[in-house]
């Protein structure tokens, strides 16, 4: 019963407002290194993946890009 109540509200969760980050690394670095706030961290029901749900917004882009290029810089170095 809980599951599909679950289930129903990400369906409803309209994606250009929320992100949902299955990259567990990527949250806690924008957590930690970007001192930014998540609304929850929680298992998807149907696959079983941990992920962080972040309210989006133009500084979390900045925040996703620059881990992006961090991550890359790293791989190259």
């Amino acid at each position: 019963m809980r599951t599909k109540l679950i289930e129903r509200l990400v369906k409803q969760m309209n994606n250009k407002e929320f992100w949902f980050c299955y990259d567990l690394k990527m949250g806690d670095w924008i957590i930690n290194q970007g001192k930014y706030p998540f609304i929850t961290k929680a298992i998807h029901p149907k696959s079983r993946s941990v992920f962080f749900l972040f309210k989006k917004s133009d500084r979390l882009d900045l925040l996703t890009g620059e881990y992006k290029l961090e991550k890359f810089y790293k791989n190259i170095v």
